[in-house]
């Protein structure tokens, strides 16, 4: 994934607790472009914009070349369309098997030069958060081994349990 300066990254959900993470993270690798969008707003002074997710009618001005990393399971597949029709890649970490379906098939429908990344989810995602942190912390680390529970806790539920089960 080449990026330029240029090109923006859009964290869908950037105001919880693993998009305030990324966006500390992306801000450590210098990009200058690094957008957050929630329906709650971003007191820090960030560049962010307040949106409903869910509505199938919002919106925001992604671009071709945009990465747009969505960490809720409230994003409209009507706006996943819309932004791989305009040409941005988008990245998928929901866990939940029906909502994983639904932007599976809106991506399939869609003509246009953007892309789906999908399967990013608490396994990939949570794990490389911890895994960076912990090297920074105590960088001569060698070997990290990661054991995640998926119990039935406010953001886990049963779906990220049967999608665990399941796979």
């Amino acid at each position: 994934m080449q990026s330029t300066q240029r090109d923006t990254v859009w964290i869908l959900g950037g105001t919880g607790v693993v998009g305030q993470n990324l966006l500390r993270l992306l801000r450590a690798q210098e990009l200058d472009r690094v957008m957050t969008v929630s329906r709650r707003p971003l007191l820090d002074g960030s560049a962010h914009l307040a949106r409903n997710l869910a509505d199938s009618g919002s919106d925001f001005p992604c671009t071709r070349g945009d990465i747009v990393v969505n960490l809720t399971e409230q994003t409209s597949a009507e706006l996943v369309g819309t932004v791989l029709q305009r040409g941005a890649c988008f990245i998928e970490s929901s866990a939940s098997p029906d909502y994983m379906m639904a932007i599976r098939e809106m991506a399939r429908s869609v003509r246009g030069p953007g892309f789906l990344v999908d399967g990013c989810g608490v396994a990939p995602g949570l794990t490389n958060l911890l895994a960076y942190q912990v090297l920074q912390t105590h960088p001569d680390t060698r070997a990290l081994e990661i054991v995640v529970d998926l119990g039935l806790g406010k953001h886990a539920g049963k779906a990220a349990l049967t999608w665990f089960i399941r796979s």
